[in-house]
């Protein structure tokens, strides 16, 4: 059966790369087709009609050719701009963010509406709630389950028994939590508060509705933070660039 030449699709622009003189190409996540890459020609000249929908974390219904090599891009609208992530930098790069590990952690053409419908929730999060950390660190974990690397938070990776709420250690390399005894031995471990376990598991529970009523202190929510960046920096392979603006930027506020 023949591929038709045009198809329509929702998309969330996660990244794109200028290409010769007025061109952009972008990486896309699709409910049906899964994460794609398009040219949008002409698209960074100022009368191009296609250049205010396709800009990062815009949520945009496209009309898409199938090309050699890439789609190309013949018609854009946007469906929702999350304008609230444009006026606040920490919100922009909590939205780079969760772009950069969704890219790192979906392969071309593998689709799943599951993490689109997760990724328009989140996105919309960002823009609009008081806690848009919390709204990030919720869109990992549950990225992490989607994506088949759902970290072991409810029996020790190592004796299997079931974990308690204290002296629990998070191990990147095992996948998860060991309790206290086995935890002693393993070299990469970081050591968990029982608050922050309780914390790990809540976000895995896919309730946002409660874990948007959470109230983390600055200690609290900067252990969650890296507990996670550790198992996402070994799921990925490599450390996320947006890691780096976000520190950037929350740096600068705390000097204001």
């Amino acid at each position: 059966m023949t591929q038709p030449h045009l198809y329509r699709t929702e998309a969330v622009v996660l990244r794109h790369l200028d290409y010769g003189e007025a061109d952009r190409i972008l990486t896309l996540y699709t409910p049906q087709h899964g994460k794609v890459r398009a040219i949008a020609k002409g698209v960074r000249r100022p009368t191009s009609r296609l250049g205010g929908h396709l800009e990062l974390a815009t949520h945009a219904h496209l009309l898409i050719a199938h090309g050699r090599n890439l789609g190309i891009i013949t018609q854009a609208e946007t469906v929702h701009a999350f304008l609230g992530l444009r006026e606040d930098l920490l919100r922009t790069s909590l939205a780079c963010a969760v772009a950069e590990l969704l890219d790192r952690l979906t392969p071309e053409e593998s689709p799943s509406p599951p993490i689109f419908d997760l990724l328009i929730h989140t996105l919309d999060r960002l823009a609009t709630t008081r806690q848009p950390e919390l709204a990030a660190r919720f869109f990992e974990v549950q990225l992490l389950g989607l994506s088949g690397y759902r970290p072991e938070l409810h029996e020790c990776l190592s004796c299997r028994t079931a974990l308690g709420p204290s002296g629990n250690t998070f191990s990147a390399a095992a996948g998860g939590v060991l309790c206290p005894l086995c935890g002693r031995h393993q070299a990469d471990g970081r050591a968990l508060t029982t608050n922050a376990f309780k914390v790990l598991r809540l976000l895995q529970s896919g309730d946002y509705p409660t874990v948007s009523r959470l109230r983390l202190d600055e200690t609290l929510a900067r252990e969650v933070e890296l507990t996670f960046r550790s198992y996402i920096l070994y799921v990925a392979e490599a450390n996320l660039r947006s890691a780096a603006f976000v520190d950037a930027v929350r740096a600068r506020s705390a000097e204001c």
